[in-house]
């Protein structure tokens, strides 16, 4: 009979978020291992996220044929703010990542990202301004953007069919404006399986899924469990037009030379104008969502805020969000046998942005995570998500609380 365990954790990092989900299954007289984290970051400070890294580093497989010689399956990064992304050069430090999947950034984006950041740390600011380099040059094997239905047709938009590929390809850089066919690519850990786009073969396999159908990560046999992806659209906001306007007519000045445009005169120019129209604020942005569950008959879950109480369990599945605001379109089309959860409900549930003014349909979700820092000024978590989860199980994960771990154990 095929057994699978996922051990689960949400880490106290305060103002931020690290998650990490590690399956095991026995093959013979061997255990064999499939590890996961969604975001790795935090801005309060004096939390123990280092530590909580190291203790992360001990319990995954090794490897001789790499280095670091601990290796993590699978990094998902659900958007480029500092507090979920401001540790990635801490873990990769200590680990080696075969798969990074990031969503869709256009070099606006990313741009953006760059000139809102507080973090003066050399990789933090790299990651930002061109995150593909940045997994390539530190021993990624593959990255793999997801973009959603807008993103895709805002850049044929954009260019169109006559633009000039010299400008094109000097534009995306690492994300060339091709169509191809649909493809299952094997990547060894796991199989992806969506609709390809904007892409290009290099040292690194690089790979964009588009949001016409969900992106879907299936563990290879023994395993028998599911990952699913998708992308929230991004506001088109009249903030972020301005400031696209701007960084645009600087590249046109710059004869589309992103080194150029990348120089510290522009940046700038660009982090003056961020000031005037967004002020200390950010921008909302595209977040990548991410679900996982077993796809076995049999399945019990353990909590540890419950002294590791067991209970019968009909899908065992993780929702995490990230930051993104959820309409109720959106929860719709998630709990659909086609959505990112294609049961009626998800067990264990991360309130996205920390808590942050949303619509959370209760009918959809059990367990609920709240990550948040105790001491941050945005006033996470807000009186009305809270009110809204009243009739739920619900965790309070901060700096000062201990982790929320869980296990679930799935049969044939």
């Amino acid at each position: 009979m095929g057994e699978t365990r996922c051990e689960a954790k949400f880490y106290p990092v305060g103002q931020g978020l690290f998650y990490s989900a590690i399956l095991s299954t026995k093959v013979g007289r061997t255990t064999r291992h499939f590890s996961v984290v969604y975001d790795c970051g935090t801005i309060t400070k004096d939390t123990s996220i280092c530590e909580d890294i190291k203790e992360f580093k001990k319990k995954l497989s090794t490897s001789n044929e790499v280095k670091p010689h601990k290796v993590l399956d699978l990094l998902v990064i659900s958007h480029f703010h500092d507090d979920h992304v401001n540790y990635i050069p801490e873990l990769l430090k200590r680990v080696h990542v075969k798969t990074v999947m990031i969503p869709f950034c256009t070099l606006e984006d990313r741009i953006l990202n760059y000139v809102s950041s507080e973090n003066e740390d050399q990789e933090v600011q790299d990651l930002l301004l061109d995150p593909v380099r940045y997994f390539q040059n530190n021993g990624a094997e593959q990255v793999i953007t997801y973009s959603s239905i807008e993103d895709e047709q805002n850049l044929r938009d954009y260019w169109g069919d006559d633009a000039d590929k010299k400008n094109r390809e000097s534009y995306y850089q690492y994300y060339p404006f091709e169509q191809v066919e649909p493809t299952s690519t094997n990547t060894g850990s796991c199989y992806i399986v969506g609709q390809p786009s904007f892409s290009r073969k290099t040292a690194l396999t690089f790979i964009t899924l588009t949001a016409q159908q969900y992106g879907l990560f299936t563990t290879e046999d023994p395993f028998g469990w599911e990952f699913r992806f998708t992308v929230t659209k991004k506001e088109n906001t009249g903030e972020y037009r301005r400031l696209k306007a701007c960084i645009m007519n600087l590249l046109q000045d710059c004869g589309y030379d992103q080194e150029k445009l990348f120089s510290k005169e522009n940046i700038a120019k660009i982090r003056k104008e961020y000031g005037k129209i967004v002020g200390e604020g950010r921008l909302n942005e595209n977040s990548l969502v991410c679900s996982h569950f077993p796809k076995k008959e049999k399945i019990l879950t353990f909590s540890s805020y419950c002294d590791y109480c067991c209970r019968p369990s009909h899908n065992g599945c993780t929702l995490l969000p990230g930051d993104c605001s959820l309409t109720e379109r959106d929860w719709k089309d998630f709990f659909s046998p086609s959505g990112i959860v294609p049961q009626e409900y998800a067990q264990y549930f991360l309130v996205p942005h920390h808590g942050a003014n949303n619509e959370i349909l209760c009918r959809y979700v059990s367990d609920c995570i709240v990550c948040y820092g105790i001491r941050n000024t945005y006033g996470h978590p807000a009186f009305k998500t809270m009110e809204q989860l009243y009739c739920r199980p619900v965790y309070l994960v901060n700096e000062t609380t201990t982790a929320f771990s869980y296990t679930v154990f799935s049969s044939d």
